[in-house]
């Protein structure tokens, strides 16, 4: 920014190439001060706050799974404001500080992973889905064949890393679409 300004205007924004360029920028330089090997995982924390059809995603902190030199950098990117920490009732959250972050670092994430964030996204639903009929008593059905069919088919994607719940999940769906029944 010009020194001795002191109102930011629209003209100064497009003078300095729009909110696009200028985010992009500042991204950029704040990830410059970190290692080769923060600035991967950065990228990789960034990437895992933004959802298949690239908009901000509000992350749960256990899924974030970060150890302790994470969750330095993970400090470093709320100091840096691009990202911000949400506490709520149920939970600590994250997400990216701004929606204009969220299309910068959906950039980064190319077709293999777009997949697997979408497969992860609807089985995630899945899963929520699951645990309501547990909660509430009621037999589960199974996830319909279509999805488990989509599933299957981006199995041998390397970005698709399926936790132990949706592991399970998909387990007791394959069997209750072969005919399982829990006796009770």
């Amino acid at each position: 920014m010009p020194e001795n300004t002191k109102l930011i205007t629209f003209g100064l924004i497009e003078s300095l190439g729009g909110v696009k360029k200028i985010l992009e920028e500042y991204v950029e330089a704040s990830l410059s001060i970190l290692s080769p090997d923060d600035q991967k995982l950065a990228r990789n924390l960034l990437k895992s706050l933004v959802t298949s059809s690239g908009t901000k995603a509000l992350t749960r902190q256990v899924e974030i799974a970060v150890d302790k030199d994470g969750k330095e950098l993970l400090d470093a990117l709320i100091e840096r404001r691009l990202v911000r920490r949400v506490d709520e009732g149920q939970g600590v959250y994250y997400e990216l500080s701004h929606d204009q972050l969220a299309k910068t670092v959906n950039a980064w994430i190319n077709s293999e992973e777009q997949q697997a964030k979408a497969v992860l996204e609807m089985l995630s639903q899945e899963l929520v889905n699951f645990n309501l009929c547990i909660k509430e008593g009621e037999a589960y059905q199974g996830m319909e064949l279509t999805k488990l069919r989509r599933v299957y088919e981006y199995l041998e994607n390397p970005y698709l890393i399926l936790s132990r719940d949706i592991q399970k999940l998909l387990l007791y769906s394959v069997l209750i679409q072969n005919g399982y029944r829990k006796q009770k």
